[in-house]
């Protein structure tokens, strides 16, 4: 679990992402790493489903979906062009978390990925 991830910037997430997938996948998870999540990532894109929707665990408020990313056709500017698109999916438990909001934060998700560099403002 990434504490307190809004206040991190592009570096050290990429850090502290990297030492917890390693402890995960070499099973050396410590008890706080899992505790107290606001929402979790789930990617089975990396395993080549192209959407999902994920389950939410309680008490995770929410669960976002990522499918994987593959060269798709989409309009731009009224012309065909290929782009690279994944399909992510959020599933929010409506009882801890308002819908509205929860899109909101997905709308957020989808402009950062698709302009990067707004990350580093």
């Amino acid at each position: 679990m990434l504490r307190r991830a809004d206040q991190l910037d592009l570096r050290r997430t990429s850090n502290q992402s990297r030492e917890l997938i390693g402890r995960a996948r070499s099973g050396k998870l410590r008890e706080g790493d899992t505790a107290e999540k606001s929402m979790v990532v789930s990617n089975l894109g990396v395993y080549g489903m192209d959407a999902f929707f994920a389950i939410i665990d309680l008490p995770d408020p929410m669960v976002l979906a990522v499918g994987r990313v593959a060269d798709r056709i989409v309009p731009v500017n009224g012309r065909a062009a290929i782009r690279p698109m994944c399909t992510l999916t959020l599933s929010a438990d409506h009882r801890m978390l308002d819908g509205a909001l929860a899109a909101k934060f997905l709308a957020r998700v989808k402009t950062l990925l698709e302009a990067p560099f707004e990350l580093l403002r």
